[in-house]
């Protein structure tokens, strides 16, 4: 299976994704935010086959950091994510 690399700052959100994708197969590498993200893509741009990420993190956003991935890692997929529903209540 694929070897995915997984960025939300919500830790429940993070785990329960992670153990998803695990049960399916996938080898998951958690960052805690999209800094922490890049660092790791940057480190090693063809290890991972997918970039899972959060839309709104603080610091490095979900769609920052899939601009900075593209530019990092052009054939990397990427899969940007929210829980952010926009309603009000």
């Amino acid at each position: 299976m694929a070897r995915i690399l997984l960025a939300d700052d919500d830790p429940t959100a993070l785990d329960l994704v992670s153990r998803a994708l695990t049960a399916e197969g996938h080898n998951v590498v958690c960052c805690c935010d999209g800094q922490e993200a890049l660092q790791r893509l940057l480190a090693a741009p063809g290890e991972f086959a997918l970039l899972l990420s959060d839309v709104e993190m603080p610091g490095l956003d979900g769609i920052e950091l899939a601009k900075r991935a593209r530019s990092a890692a052009p054939g990397l997929r990427i899969l940007l994510m929210s829980g952010f529903s926009g309603g009000t209540g």
